[in-house]
């Protein structure tokens, strides 16, 4: 048996169900992550100098 660990989520969205919420959430990770992949790839995201 294993355990699957999630982290907490913390909303005011009210009107949403719990399977809702999360798939909003992955919704906007999987945005985020695209954004940044397109970065690196297209504009050279990679060569700039980490702050």
């Amino acid at each position: 048996m294993y355990t699957v660990r999630l982290p907490p989520i913390a909303t005011n969205r009210d009107e949403l169900s719990d399977s809702q919420i999360i798939h909003c959430y992955n919704q906007r990770a999987e945005d985020s992550e695209n954004r940044i992949k397109e970065l690196k790839l297209d504009f050279g995201g990679d060569n700039y100098p980490d702050t």
